[in-house]
């Protein structure tokens, strides 16, 4: 860890596209080791892109966005569409691979069964998603979900963690979607799954909701099932070479360092 003042995860600094979406925000800015940082303006975190604005699309180009990389399910994406500048690649990678709502409802999986679930059965996915992102080779990208919090966030805690920003860090970036997503956020998604013919109900009382314990406890069993990151990566399906274009295209020289 280098000694340079980390930007919060929460900083109004690292917020784009605001006038449609509730959390997009850039994920660079992390020091890592031996005087690096990931760097700014190439890596987005966000929620739905299907309300965005003039503005919104503007700053899309003037950001340079070269592919946008959706984890959600069909249902998901048909009732909220992504709205994107023609000349941004996309790519939509359903990580729980259309299943996650063919549960029962009744006895729907909590966030942290829903990890158990993509650990167990779609962690290819995972990598699929992290491949194509590395295959950009730096151009800038957003990655995002529904609510940019769950599935977006397991994928942005394990790019992180590759390229090696500490897990405390890590940590903070996933758990302050909560902060960020705001109480407006709670109705709008409820409607969004009234229209997508999905019981509001498996939203829970707070769809804000983030715990960090969670990612942790994940990370963790990661870590007990295949010694790293790193190796579980590799061993469903991610080429060393994905994994050392991520680390030379995201990372930079951190000034003052």
């Amino acid at each position: 860890m280098t000694n340079l003042t980390i930007l919060p995860p929460t900083a109004s600094e690292r917020r784009i596209l605001a006038e449609g979406t509730f959390q997009a925000r850039d994920a660079g800015m992390y020091p890592v080791a031996n005087g690096k940082s990931v760097r700014q303006g190439v890596l987005y975190r966000a929620d739905a892109l299907s309300s965005l604005s003039d503005a919104d699309l503007g700053e899309i180009t003037a950001l340079g966005v070269a592919l946008v990389v959706d984890l959600r399910e069909k249902i998901e994406a048909d009732a909220a569409p992504d709205v994107l500048p023609a000349a941004v690649d996309y790519r939509r990678i359903p990580i729980f691979e259309e299943t996650l709502f063919s549960h029962d409802f009744s006895a729907f999986p909590t966030l942290l069964g829903q990890y158990q679930l993509v650990l167990d059965n779609h962690a290819p996915k995972l990598v699929e998603a992290i491949s194509a992102i590395a295959q950009h080779k730096g151009a800038p990208v957003i990655v995002h979900c529904t609510a940019g919090k769950d599935r977006t966030g397991l994928i942005i805690a394990l790019i992180h963690l590759v390229l090696g920003v500490d897990e405390e860090t890590v940590l903070l970036d996933y758990g302050a979607s909560e902060i960020i997503l705001g109480a407006k956020f709670n109705g709008a998604v409820r409607d969004l799954y009234q229209k997508a013919g999905l019981p509001r109900a498996i939203l829970g009382a707070d769809p804000r909701k983030a715990p960090p314990s969670y990612l942790a406890e994940t990370l963790a069993e990661i870590r007990r099932r295949f010694g790293s990151v790193e190796s579980f990566l590799i061993d469903n399906g991610m080429q060393q070479e994905e994994l050392d274009s991520l680390r030379a295209n995201f990372l930079s020289i951190s000034p003052g360092s």
